[in-house]
């Protein structure tokens, strides 16, 4: 969680005809509930005479807020929160050049490129996101402000179509109440076009005030929309009669009565379906009742955290800061991109609380998930690759010298570099894991993350990153203060993930379902030379490891084609082949500093 003063953030929305007003509405209640650190500005795409109408006093915005005409001049927006139904690819990679985008309720092309997708409501067909249900759904601060009326306090029967009611619904209902001899109370918004002449009741023009008049009404009849579930909140009982066949069957995903859509057929028999339904009043009071349980009206809170966490968390370019890429990946608290044009995958993570690197599980119960065994029971192994790997560096730089292993976990590297005549130390930000090597190895360790600890200028022979460096959202920085501490012809180490491995060329699927939520950056050997040599390494040596014959051959099913006679030949046939080309699923780099 952020301590932060301020977020400037960019709302980009629609309003008015057939988007109605509750894209609009949301944006708002976010405004207005985060009032005290929020500086909006409002952008209504496309409906210049929506924005006319509310930014003439229609409806007001909070005091840290204002409507705006272009987005091209925008500064400092730390993010941008988009409720529109249909962006276009180009439309959100403009908004992502602003900020990181969190996007409700889209359904167009452009959700490839947003970097958190929400879905508070029921979809009709299978879409990628990050966060769906209720538990995301904002209501008006108004409302949730609200304590709701006991059903015996609650009187008259109340008809709203939202802010615009853009197929005139309103007094089409209140017309057949009329029939059946009820005067209803309808609510028009800042966009209806309903005249008082057109039923018998009363017209009530201020839209403010409905969160008031939806929990003093015994019955309230709607659309599915908002205004359906700021009745449930407020347990008012709800008849809908639907704008479209497609609000019809999102209704059906809800233990409420439904009379249908509008159509020709159904619009005469308008009348009697509402007297047998009103008449019916203790179903609908049980429904209220159940449905009442299903918000909590706490989505806005929920939003406004992770509007903090997505302003400034997360990975948002490739190393080269290439600006065309695609989502690959949505999890709950992670967005995984791809780069169009280096293929590399980074890693938008907007939710803070990962893995505990602080936590003794991290190196016990978290390692054992996935290697079988323990850190610490698996020290036998670790070690004779550390001997490995302090061997090429050896063969490479000629001597020894000092050596600073960062992400030093239990100290094992840094065990065995001592013991090799090196003057080694580590850097760890696990206080568990820097006691546990103080004290059971004797070496010398710094607490902290790498960014933080003092170093010595030009102070290190070598620097060590053994599957460490995809841990950090800002490699810039890294490699920044490598470059500094690191001696002339020094060797920076490192181990990570292959993006041009077997696994990810051939089993892509498996690849991304199973990719850990804090590595930030998947690249191949060649990008990684390419991006160190921008920061003034020369000299690369490349290793391929992490090879696994019988990935390959599952991956390509060749195990099914009885050749088990041939299989130790035909393992070491694709041992040799996959390091000359690099196809591992970890590579080892060892880069000279010029």
């Amino acid at each position: 969680m952020f301590d932060m003063n301020k977020l400037n953030v960019l709302f980009y929305t629609v309003c008015g005809g057939k988007f109605g007003m509750g894209h609009f509405i949301r944006c708002l209640a976010l405004a207005l509930k985060g009032n005290n650190f929020i500086e909006g500005f409002f952008y209504l795409r496309k409906s210049g005479g929506s924005r006319k109408k509310l930014a003439g006093g229609r409806i007001p915005l909070p005091n840290n807020s204002r409507y705006i005409n272009e987005i091209d001049d925008l500064e400092d927006v730390n993010l941008v929160v988009s409720d529109v139904r249909n962006t276009s690819p180009k439309e959100m990679r403009k908004l992502t050049k602003i900020a990181p985008v969190i996007s409700f309720d889209d359904w167009g092309a452009g959700i490839d490129y947003a970097h958190v997708t929400i879905y508070p409501l029921p979809t009709l067909r299978e879409i990628s996101g990050n966060l769906f249900g209720l538990e995301y759904l904002i209501l008006n601060p108004a409302v949730t402000a609200t304590s709701p009326l006991s059903i015996k306090d609650k009187k008259g029967v109340l008809v709203c179509f939202g802010g615009s009611d853009p197929y005139n619904l309103s007094p089409v209902v209140a017309r057949a109440l009329n029939q059946i001899g009820i005067r209803p109370l309808v609510v028009a918004g800042p966009f209806s076009e309903i005249n008082k002449d057109e039923f018998d009741g009363q017209l009530v023009r201020d839209f403010s005030i409905l969160p008031e008049l939806l929990n003093k009404s015994r019955l309230v009849i709607t659309s599915f929309g908002i205004t359906l579930f700021e009745a449930m909140y407020l347990q008012t009982p709800v008849i809908l009669f639907n704008n479209t066949a497609y609000h019809n069957k999102l209704a059906e995903k809800f233990d409420v009565i439904s009379l249908g859509y509008r159509n020709r057929k159904i619009i005469p028999k308008l009348p009697k379906l509402l007297e047998r339904t009103i008449g019916g009043e203790d179903v609908l009071i049980e429904r209220a009742e159940m449905n009442k349980k299903l918000i909590d009206g706490k989505a806005a809170e929920r939003i406004l955290e992770l509007m903090k966490e997505t302003a400034f968390s997360g990975r948002r370019r490739c190393l080269f800061n290439h600006q065309k890429y695609y989502s690959v990946k949505r999890g709950t608290k992670n967005t995984l991109f791809r780069c169009r044009k280096c293929g590399d995958l980074f890693n938008f993570l907007f939710d803070s609380e990962g893995d505990n690197y602080d936590s003794p599980s991290y190196f016990l119960s978290n390692y054992r998930a996935q290697y079988g065994k323990t850190y610490i029971a698996d020290r036998e192994n670790i070690e004779r690759m550390a001997g490995l790997r302090l061997e090429r560096i050896e063969n490479i730089l000629g001597r020894h010298g000092k050596l600073l292993d960062v992400g030093s976990a239990l100290g094992f590297l840094v065990k065995v570099a001592r013991d090799r005549g090196w003057d080694a130390e580590g850097v760890e930000i696990s206080a568990y894991a820097v006691e546990w090597s103080r004290r059971r190895l004797g070496i010398n360790v710094h607490r902290g993350s790498f960014f933080d600890v003092e170093l010595d200028k030009d102070g290190y022979d070598v620097i060590t990153f053994f599957y460490v460096l995809e841990h950090f959202k800002e490699l810039d920085r890294v490699i920044e203060k490598v470059k500094s501490v690191l001696k002339s012809g020094g060797i920076l180490a490192i181990a990570m993930p292959n993006r041009g491995g077997i696994s990810f060329r051939f089993n892509r699927r498996d690849y991304l379902r199973d990719h850990p939520n804090d590595h930030y950056i998947d690249t191949t050997h060649r990008n990684l030379r390419k991006y160190l040599r921008n920061y003034g390494f020369g000299k690369f040596y490349t290793i391929s490891t992490g090879i696994h014959p019988e990935r390959f051959f599952s991956i390509l099913r060749l195990n099914k084609l009885g050749l088990n006679e041939k299989r130790e030949l035909l393992y070491r046939i694709y041992c040799t082949a996959a390091k000359k080309l690099n196809l591992g699923d970890t590579f080892e780099l060892y880069a000279v500093k010029n």
